[in-house]
């Protein structure tokens, strides 16, 4: 019996023994654990949104249109970028317009993405020396990556994937590059470095920034002087100066084509910059104060260093930077976050203009830059006060409590148009497109007033503002104002007239009982678009009205051959063989 227990316990050391100098608990450091725990909270943290509807620029993605499942591959596929857009149109054919799995895979990305991060920010810890357990550091730096308040945008937000999937090639080169960085770098690395980098810029261009990040690696913690170091290096930075002269030329020639970014913007590049500095600092403080986050900051421009106090927003980045140099012989890993901070964020946060100044979805990647920079401040503080490393564990878990507690409050505001808008509207009452936004999300509801409430307000705030105007017109129509909507919509036909505007003065002449002026406009709109199905549609409902049976039939043929899932035409066939059964 005793040599049987002495088998059975040999057996049992056996199966938990591991290698000499590891610490127990080994197999949760693996990455699949790691994915596991990271997958689950963060579905739990961020879960308020993963049944939330389209908001914002959903809308203008290729799933929202409602021909998606007849369209090729190069519907999908063929923009400025396809990794990103390979994602979605797989959630499509997954799920359709299901927007639960559209937020699952967000989570997930963003799960896949923590992992990369903690092994990054072990690696960064080891090649530093700054601290003496590297891994609880990197578990505390990878968890408030993945719980921080400035991340639900990025994870909450459908169109958010953008950052997520940039972030997730990103950090796997990033840590290729590090697991090899005393060693001259291979072919072979940097094949895969390079690929990685290519995906990362084709799921969102602000990638572009990741060979400044591995050279100011090389710069920081090279033991060899920089020259050596760079000729070791020869196979990956030659490649990467070729391929950013041609990203960089092929993302500037994308951007004149944008109204949302670029020089096209409607924004000088000075302005734009004197702006970010306000930017820059903005992000700072909501990373270490996660307070009155805003899902449409709309922050103004500065025209001048006197506007609006730019120039203190000037001299706290100038001082930011100097402060990086003056540290950086002391403090050397605090001065590398901050150095990797403004280089992640200077593709959307410098010269090149972009509609908006601040969205707190380009703080996804930076943020590690910030994270890293606190952790080595926090432990260079903990060791200068002499606190015990358990007290620094209690502040760090504490912190990334407080963080997952504020992202699941946050992700609430993400889980549908109303909540997002409504938001905005308390945190800036002068946005008109957050005023638009509420609007909209009222129509939707079917709630007319409201909706003309914010309409008004939101052309209150910028009159010259079109789409103000049009959606007035829409609401006056919801609430059964037409005569409202009509002097609306003649005027703005007046200024841009097209074929669909003139059908909207159709519609609301219909209600008013006007058939002249009904016949008017849709005379007018097939002018405009002889094959416009909707005139066609209104004008034979028209006659339909006058009693011209014949002429309202030969209308409503034409429309529905020209579309036959019309809804007016399907209705006014409706009317005519009503009077065929009587």
């Amino acid at each position: 019996m005793a040599r049987k227990t002495g088998k059975r316990a040999s057996k049992i050391s056996a199966a938990t023994e591991v290698a000499p100098g590891r610490p127990p608990f080994e197999r949760f450091w693996t990455p699949l654990w790691l994915f596991g725990c990271a997958l689950v909270t963060a579905l739990i943290v961020f879960g308020p949104a993963l049944h939330g509807a389209w908001v914002f620029d959903d809308a203008h993605l290729p799933f929202a249109d409602p021909h998606a499942g007849e369209m090729p591959a190069k519907f999908w596929l063929g923009g400025v970028r396809p990794t990103l857009m390979a994602t979605y149109w797989a959630n499509y054919l997954l799920s359709g317009t299901d927007t639960l799995s559209y937020h699952v895979v967000n989570v997930m990305l963003h799960a896949a993405t923590a992992v990369l991060v903690f092994f990054i920010f072990e690696r960064m810890f080891s090649i530093a020396g700054s601290v003496r357990n590297p891994r609880v550091y990197a578990l505390a730096g990878a968890a408030l990556f993945l719980f921080h308040p400035l991340q639900t945008e990025s994870v909450d937000y459908i169109a958010g994937r953008s950052e997520l999937m940039s972030g997730l090639f990103f950090c796997a080169a990033w840590l290729i590059y590090l697991r090899t960085f005393e060693s001259e770098t291979r072919a072979l690395t940097s094949i895969e470095i390079l690929v990685l980098a290519g995906a990362a810029v084709l799921a969102k261009e602000n990638a572009i920034c990741l060979p400044a990040v591995l050279f100011a690696t090389d710069a920081f913690w090279a033991k060899r002087p920089l020259i050596s170091q760079m000729r070791r290096r020869v196979k990956l930075y030659v490649p990467f100066v070729i391929g950013g002269v041609i990203g960089a030329f092929w993302i500037l020639r994308s951007l004149t084509a944008e109204t949302s970014a670029g020089f096209s913007s409607g924004n000088s590049p000075a302005r734009y910059a004197l702006t970010e500095c306000r930017a820059i600092l903005t992000y700072v403080r909501l990373f270490f104060v996660p307070v009155g986050q805003n899902g449409d900051w709309q922050m103004p421009f500065f025209n001048s260093l006197a506007d609006g106090g730019a120039w203190l927003y000037v001299l706290g980045l100038l001082a930011m930077v100097a402060g990086i140099f003056r540290i950086s012989s002391r403090f050397r890993l605090v001065a590398f976050g901050l150095l990797i901070f403004l280089l992640m964020l200077a593709p959307t946060s410098s010269v090149v203009p972009i509609r908006d100044a601040l969205a707190e979805r380009r703080m996804y990647m930076p943020i590690i830059g910030l994270i890293l920079a606190s952790i080595a401040a926090s432990v260079a503080i903990a060791e200068r006060f002499q606190l015990k490393a358990g007290h620094l564990r209690a502040l760090g878990t504490v912190a990334v409590l407080a963080a997952a507690a504020l992202s699941w409050h946050r992700s609430a505001v993400w889980s549908g148009p109303f909540a997002l808008w409504s938001d905005s509207v308390m945190k800036n009452p002068s946005n008109p497109r957050a005023h638009l936004g509420l609007g909209d999300a009222f129509i939707a509801s079917n709630n007319c007033q409201p909706a003309v409430r914010e309409f008004t307000l939101a052309r209150s705030e910028d009159p010259s503002n079109e789409q103000a105007v049009w959606n007035l017109a829409e609401a006056f129509q919801c609430a059964g104002q037409f005569d409202r909507a009509e002097a609306l919509l003649l005027s703005f036909a007046n200024s841009n007239p097209s074929a669909n505007t003139w059908n909207q003065v159709a519609f609301t002449e219909a209600h008013l009982g006007r058939t002249d002026a009904v016949f008017a406009a849709t005379d007018k709109a097939l002018i405009l678009d002889p094959n416009n199905a909707t005139s066609y549609a209104y004008r034979g409902l028209a006659k339909f009205a006058v009693n011209n049976v014949e002429g309202a039939r030969a209308d409503l043929a034409r429309a529905l051959s020209l579309d036959p899932h019309n809804s007016a035409a399907l209705a006014g066939n409706r009317r005519l063989s009503g009077l065929q059964g009587r």
